[in-house]
């Protein structure tokens, strides 16, 4: 059997082999960064685009949390679309494959009774829009959050962009006070800061940004850890990309500002990649 980067994790044989039926060998960076800060129980701001495996960074320690003998939610993931929320809920399933979890996907447009159906059965983790799962929490009172242990908010910057930011605060507002929180998000801006302000727990800032191989010295994407008093935000410009080498001595981030084209090294730590910069 072929090597997998994901054996070293310390998960379920369970769960190692839904993982292995989704064909995933190696760790994407963002995988690499956020899985172990979240199987330690921290709360993580992530920085990722589409295409990053970031659903995969939240939702392996999500299904590693879960307890199927318990027949409660125990897991909820926000997503601004219908389309997204039910990309994400065909993926977790393929990752639950050989586990005993139920997993729920909930949306706007969808028949209200036919969900009111499902939710009168088990369900360990819900996939949901804000809109819906606000109304079948308050409105409709056939949702329990309370012994829900991990909370994603999913492209958190598109929740803002249509305004459902008052539904997720509404829906964590519902969860334990006591849990683990990932955000996720293209950017990162003031108003994403001060949400993790209000809603987690010492959040550690994770980045990636998706760019091209680069014929530079300095050629293979890499991952950032920021401590939390860093705003990642100043420290790369939207324009920019993150490349690493590893050299004998040093780990050195590159921040490359691709619309000037302008090559500028800016030595972080002298730490290997994927350690925390303080």
């Amino acid at each position: 059997m072929e090597s997998s980067d994901f054996d070293k994790l310390k998960l379920s044989e369970e769960l190692q082999k839904g993982i292995r039926k989704a064909g995933f060998t190696k760790m994407t960076p963002i995988q690499e960064a956020a899985i172990p800060l979240l199987l330690s129980g921290r709360d993580v701001i992530g920085q990722a685009q589409t295409g990053t495996g970031k659903t995969a960074a939240f939702g392996i320690p999500l299904l590693s949390k879960v307890d199927p003998s318990k027949p409660t939610t125990q897991g909820v993931v926000l997503a601004p679309t219908r389309e997204l929320a039910k990309q994400i809920a065909a993926m977790l399933r393929n990752y639950a494959k050989f586990m005993d979890i139920k997993i729920l996907c909930i949306h706007g447009g969808g028949k209200m009774q036919r969900q009111i159906a499902l939710l009168s059965r088990a369900t360990h983790v819900i996939v949901a829009t804000p809109g819906r799962l606000l109304d079948l929490i308050r409105k409709r009172g056939v949702v329990d959050l309370r012994n829900s242990k991990v909370a994603v908010i999913d492209e958190a910057d598109k929740m803002l962009e249509m305004g459902f930011m008052i539904e997720v605060k509404g829906i964590l507002s519902a969860l334990p006070f006591v849990r683990q929180t990932s955000l996720w998000s293209a950017t990162i801006g003031q108003d994403i800061i001060d949400i993790s302000f209000r809603h987690m727990r010492h959040p550690r800032k994770v980045m990636c940004l998706q760019a091209m191989r680069q014929s530079t010295g300095y050629h293979y994407l890499g991952a950032l850890h920021c401590p939390p008093t860093m705003h990642c935000r100043s420290l790369v410009p939207a324009c920019s990309v993150i490349y690493y080498s590893l050299s004998e001595h040093a780990s050195v981030l590159c921040l490359v500002a691709a619309r000037a084209r302008l090559r500028k090294s800016l030595l972080l730590a002298w730490t290997p990649i994927g350690h925390h910069l303080g």
